[in-house]
C-alpha cells in the first residue's frame, strides 16, 4: 500500500509542475527548460504506471473494495476529499499516520504487516 501511495502522491505533485515547466519553456523558446519538462513528464507517465499497476492489491479490510484504484462502488456520503480525490486522502493518511479511513464504507483501518503463523 505504500508504494502505491507513494507513487500517487507524486503523481499529484509532478503532474502540475511538469506541465507547467512546458508551458513556460514554451513560451520563452527555452530549450533547456524543456528537456527538463520533458523529463518531468515522462517521470509522471512512469508514476502514473507503477500506481495502476499497485493499485489493484490494495483493498480495504472489512468491505474488500479497491481503495487505490479507480472502481465503480459508491463512495460514503460521509467520506472526506483532500483536493478534491478520495484517492489522494488515503494515500497521504497511508504515508503520515499509517492508518486510512475508507471511502466506500468510511471505516478507520491500521496499517499491520500480515504474519504467518
Amino acid at each position: 500500500m505504500r508504494v502505491t501511495a507513494f507513487a500517487l502522491t507524486v503523481t499529484a505533485l509532478l503532474l502540475p509542475f511538469s506541465i507547467i515547466t512546458l508551458v513556460v519553456s514554451c513560451a520563452l523558446n527555452h530549450q533547456e527548460m524543456m528537456v527538463g519538462g520533458t523529463y518531468l513528464l515522462s517521470s509522471t507517465i512512469l508514476m502514473i504506471a507503477v500506481q495502476w499497476f499497485c493499485a489493484r492489491r490494495t483493498h480495504c479490510p472489512l468491505c474488500m473494495a479497491s481503495v487505490m484504484a479507480k472502481n465503480g462502488c459508491s463512495r460514503h456520503r460521509r467520506a472526506k476529499t483532500l483536493f478534491g480525490s478520495h484517492r489522494l486522502r488515503v494515500a497521504v493518511a497511508i504515508l503520515t499516520i499509517n492508518r486510512f479511513t475508507c471511502p466506500y464504507c468510511n471505516e478507520k483501518s491500521l496499517l499491520v504487516l500480515r504474519t504467518l503463523l
